[in-house]
């Protein structure tokens, strides 16, 4: 009977049961090391941060090397990050968005008040000058 409940389960893939298995000190882990090897991409690539010439390979190639490693970063990043915006996807497709037309009276509304809210501060910015003026300048 035991060898018959064994054979009716479907076998799962190792690798994807590990992968979707949720680490968070690993996730930590492996953000820390992204972003550290992001930065080490990006001084390399504005050669803030020099590659000999002695070492194999590396040496002779630092810019592929740097574009390299910030790929493999920002993988690293992706993978980390996924299982935090994957429940939003589902989310999304439930909006139901603006028609255009009202998208446009609500990005007119939005200019005119920065507009408004610019002059605002432009008035209070010629008053509190022409103060300051008055008191400091004698």
């Amino acid at each position: 009977m035991a060898i018959k409940d064994t054979l009716d389960k479907p076998k799962r893939n190792k690798l994807l049961e590990v992968l979707t298995q949720d680490y968070k000190a690993e996730n930590i882990f492996l953000a820390l090391i992204a972003v550290i090897a992001m930065a080490f991409g990006i001084m390399i690539l504005s050669n803030k941060l020099n590659i000999k010439d002695s070492y194999p390979l590396l040496g002779a190639y630092p810019k592929v090397f740097a574009v390299i490693l910030l790929v493999i970063a920002l993988l690293g990043l992706l993978v980390v990050l996924w299982p935090f915006f994957e429940p939003s996807f589902g989310e999304v497709r439930k909006i139901t968005w603006a028609r255009p037309r009202e998208l446009y009276e609500d990005l007119f509304r939005v200019i005119v008040f920065m507009i408004f809210f610019i002059f605002i501060l432009l008035f209070f910015d010629i008053i509190c000058r022409a103060l300051y003026n008055k008191i400091y300048t004698r």
